[in-house]
């Protein structure tokens, strides 16, 4: 059986912890180790990978010290050398291939932000459990099979943000970056529907803005009549049963 912890999800930071008895991997760098290591009761040497989608800081701040406790940090080659990880603590992922980590089976892919180069991973777990994770990203190209649970973004709602930037809280051009790199509350939901859920036993929805995006209850209502799904939302230290 595997645990998903959130350490944190959004703008400020992100950390997750995906692990079972004997291995875990850590997906993004945005949290302290520390953070990590109390989830595991600092038996680190469980940790398989250590997952990077890409370098900007909420991501990957604290990249270098969970490389300095020797643990693999694993990304594509852009999003590696854009963090400057040493060759020695590094493993280059190549997009749509596998990578073994442990009893993990990692496939990074392609994502749409602007960043250097940007990745999701599907993530095939110890207990047969499929997971996509995908943030940071303004849409997906690829539609995944079998996946049991989608970790995905949903930033913002369109129509808070345009509010938002005719009332003066936002900057236009802010905001059109934000439309240019994350994921809206329309496109996560018409993502989900375009895949087959047959399959999912929960959607985890990440990174939402604090500023634009839209009232928790009512989205993960809306988005569990569409999908037909549990719907959560990434809280900051919270943990969820993978079953």
């Amino acid at each position: 059986m595997m645990t998903l912890d959130i350490i944190d999800s959004g703008s400020k930071a992100n950390g997750y912890v995906l692990h079972n008895e004997s291995e875990a991997i850590i997906i993004e760098c945005g949290c302290p180790l520390l953070e990590c290591e109390k989830i595991l009761n600092f038996n680190i040497s469980k940790v398989k990978a250590v997952l990077i989608s890409h370098e900007h800081g909420d991501h990957a701040r604290f990249a270098k010290q969970y490389a300095s406790n020797a643990l693999k940090i694993c990304s594509t080659k852009g999003t590696l050398d854009a963090i400057g990880i040493d060759k020695t603590f590094r493993r280059e992922m190549r997009l749509l291939s596998l990578h073994r980590f442990g009893d993990f089976l990692v496939m990074p892919f392609k994502t749409q932000h602007d960043a250097v180069d940007p990745c999701g991973f599907l993530i095939d777990c110890p207990d047969g459990n499929r997971i996509v994770f995908a943030t940071d990203t303004y849409y997906l190209r690829y539609t995944f099979p079998r996946v049991n649970y989608y970790m995905i973004e949903c930033n913002y709602s369109k129509e808070i943000l345009k509010s938002n930037v005719k009332n003066g809280i936002i900057h236009p051009t802010v905001a059109k970056r934000i439309t240019e790199s994350h994921m809206s509350d329309d496109r996560c939901m018409s993502t989900l529907i375009a895949n087959d859920l047959s399959e999912t036993k929960g959607i985890i929805l990440l990174h939402g803005s604090r500023d634009n995006s839209s009232e928790r209850k009512p989205l993960i209502d809306k988005i569990q009549k569409i999908t037909g799904r549990a719907v959560y939302i990434a809280q900051k230290k919270t943990n969820l049963t993978l079953l």
